[in-house]
């Protein structure tokens, strides 16, 4: 991102070592920089928090990049006095989450930007929150402006790798609605071996509770005895636990006595009580890693809340209850570098009762 102008460079004589995702960076003794400078390593620019000696500074913010033992070419520019005071004064910890982000002249023009706040050339200390119905709020404040951005000649080369706000997050698949039953294990479809025997008694027959051969728990059922001893069944609840080729078995006693065969039932199917909901995304323009964050509505898209460990691409959802049918789910999608955050579209999911 442009600062001053290259007018304002020098280059290191001597490599430096820099790890991924540390603040520390070891240098030559005979290459000086001071805090409140910055330091541009692989063509990304950082601030420089502290010297801690001769051979060691300190950034602001995490080296991104791979980790190298001498990382050549390094440069050392001076920033604007009101962003480099802000810095080491620790107004950038101030608030969790804040960004320090420079905005070009170009850049100040996008739709995405002017809505997030970032209108103008200049460092912005930018940061993104949810309130309590759900929705995504933007803070920016300049901290220092600059007339012209990285169209200007001579300018040091925009940056996007370092913070940009040029980042676009495209969804090639967006989420759709998801249809489940519970409770887990509910019986959802059966066959028996109900063939007529005349030593059954005719009439109608509740059978609540019933157990199965294996954990299966809690359906019930109506079984009415033709006169010809035939049993027709009809699943009133379907329980909990049951596992396909459970079987089922209705004494005689359970149907009136008569002394005929038991009413044998095997269950086909029955319900998973889960449901998966996935997006399909990536970086169409820029750099960056996408975080997801899945948020849940259940008043009916009214309000949204983050889930809380929900950050993959899917979102995988077990043991779910009939309490959850009618509940609204989408996904905010943003990146490490400062891409726009997009939201999906929101599904609904539906639970019936097994």
């Amino acid at each position: 991102m442009p600062i001053l102008g290259k007018i304002d460079s020098a280059a290191f004589a001597n490599a430096v070592g820099v790890t991924n995702n540390s603040t520390t960076v070891t240098k030559n003794a005979a290459d000086e920089i001071d805090a409140g400078d910055i330091i541009v390593l692989g063509g990304v620019q950082y601030f420089v928090k502290s010297v801690v000696s001769t051979t060691e500074i300190k950034l602001a913010t995490a080296y991104a990049a791979a980790t190298n033992a001498s990382l050549s070419g390094a440069l050392r520019r001076t920033a604007p006095k009101a962003l480099s005071d802000y810095i080491l004064r620790g107004g950038d910890s101030q608030t969790v989450n804040v960004q320090i982000i420079g905005v070009s002249r170009s850049e100040a023009q996008l739709a995405v930007n002017k809505a997030r706040g970032l209108s103008s050339p200049g460092w912005w200390a930018y940061r993104t929150y949810t309130d309590g119905d759900g929705n995504t709020r933007h803070k920016a404040e300049c901290i220092a402006s600059f007339k012209d951005g990285s169209t200007v000649v001579g300018d040091f080369l925009d940056d996007p790798a370092a913070a940009d706000v040029l980042n676009v997050i495209t969804i090639s698949a967006q989420p759709t609605a998801q249809t489940t039953d519970a409770p887990a294990g509910g019986i959802l479809t059966f066959t028996d071996n109900g063939a007529a025997d005349g030593s059954r008694t005719p009439g109608t027959y509740t059978i609540t509770d019933a157990a199965g051969s294996v954990a299966g728990v809690g359906a019930d059922f109506t079984v009415v005895v033709a006169g010809d001893g035939t049993p027709t069944i009809t699943k009133v609840s379907g329980g909990s636990g049951y596992a396909a080729a459970e079987t089922i078995t209705i004494a005689d006693a359970d149907l009136g006595g008569g002394g005929g065969a038991a009413v044998v039932l095997t269950v086909s199917t029955v319900a998973a009580a889960a449901a998966t909901f996935s997006v399909t995304a990536s970086v169409t323009s820029g750099t960056g890693t996408i975080a997801y964050q899945w948020q849940v509505s259940t008043n009916g898209g009214t309000d949204f809340a983050d889930i809380s460990g929900a950050t993959s691409a899917s979102l995988a959802l077990t043991a779910l209850t009939v309490a959850s049918n009618d509940n609204v789910y989408r996904v905010k999608l943003t990146t490490e570098t400062g891409a726009a955050e997009v939201i999906s579209t929101a599904v609904a999911l539906t639970v019936n009762a097994a």
